[in-house]
């Protein structure tokens, strides 16, 4: 039975007399015990997949399933931590050069703050709200922005960005908010994009194509 990487999902390779192992592909360490124990590895195989697709929820119940079988699995103790707070290893998203380095995705965002913010609304906008905090702080202004927001713009130029890691994350907690808080809304944004080209469960609340005037409705 072969562990899989907690980062990538590739093997992992046991390092001989030691209880660590190095991923085949990332060089990444692990910290394991009871590798030899085929339902410990399973568990881990399958929280690990379900956290890197962005179901915490249920990888979280996994993670607890191991510490119930020795409470001395670390990498299941950060598995939960990793769930709770809904945060994922990321690889860096390629980027548009012509706009000095940013995201066709990241201009457009811009430009919809700008407006947004002309007519006086409380906007959060991670690129210039986090642009003067440290690294360490991010997580948090990121978990107190996405509970107190009454709504979140999710704006898509592309499939893949939509589901990269980083992105899908920060959307799948605001919709396990919306389940606790119906007052929340969810507007996807999208520009040169094919509606079904975006996520299953984005066909439950309003889109809008931004080839077309965005109106801007109150949500005092």
């Amino acid at each position: 039975m072969i562990f899989k990487c907690k980062m990538c999902g590739g093997d992992i390779e046991p390092i001989v007399a030691m209880n660590i192992d190095k991923c085949l592909y990332y060089k990444s360490l692990m910290t394991l015990q009871d590798s030899d124990n085929e339902k410990i590895t399973n568990l881990y195989n399958c929280a690990s997949e379900l956290r890197q697709s962005n179901e915490f929820n249920q990888a979280l119940g996994l993670y607890g399933s191991i510490l119930n079988l020795g409470n001395d699995q670390l990498e299941a103790h950060e598995g939960l931590l990793l769930c709770k707070y809904g945060v994922e290893y990321i690889d860096d998203l390629k980027i548009d050069e012509k706009n000095d380095g940013r995201t066709k995705n990241s201009v457009l965002s811009q430009e919809i703050y700008n407006e947004l913010t002309k007519l006086n609304y409380e906007v959060l906008f991670f690129r210039i709200t986090l642009e003067d905090k440290i690294d360490t702080e991010y997580e948090q202004y990121i978990f107190n922005g996405l509970n107190s927001a009454k709504v979140m713009l999710v704006v898509e130029t592309n499939k893949k960005n939509i589901n990269s890691i980083w992105i899908k994350n920060e959307w799948n907690r605001y919709l396990d908010i919306i389940k606790k808080d119906r007052s929340k809304f969810l507007i996807h944004c999208f520009l040169d994009m094919n509606p079904n080209e975006l996520p299953e469960k984005f066909s439950l609340f309003q889109g809008h194509d931004l080839n077309k005037k965005m109106v801007i409705a109150s949500f005092n």
